[in-house]
């Protein structure tokens, strides 16, 4: 009984070493959602823009060419200003 406690005591800080590395790695790993980023509509009803992005959105964004049916085809100047937890940015915008 004594080497199984032994045991757990030198194994304990390594396990949770681990389990802090796994935990940091799964939250790096989280993906901005779509509903993260707002779309505006143009006058024409034809294409949509990226206007803005939610504050609270991290790590990578992927914004299709397409937004309910109508082509993506340009980016605001300051639709991220604000959205300092974002890792990196995917853009398939059509031209």
């Amino acid at each position: 009984m004594a080497y199984i406690l032994l045991f757990f005591n030198l194994i304990k800080p390594l396990f949770l070493s681990y389990l802090l590395t796994l935990c940091l790695f799964v939250t790096s790993l989280q993906a901005a959602l779509i509903s993260d980023i707002t779309f505006t509509l143009n006058e024409e009803g034809t294409e949509y823009s990226v206007t803005d992005c939610n504050n609270s959105a991290s790590g990578e964004l992927v914004i299709e060419e397409f937004h309910e049916g109508l082509p993506v085809t340009s980016i605001d100047f300051e639709a991220f200003d604000n959205c300092e937890q974002l890792t990196s940015l995917v853009s398939f915008l059509s031209s």
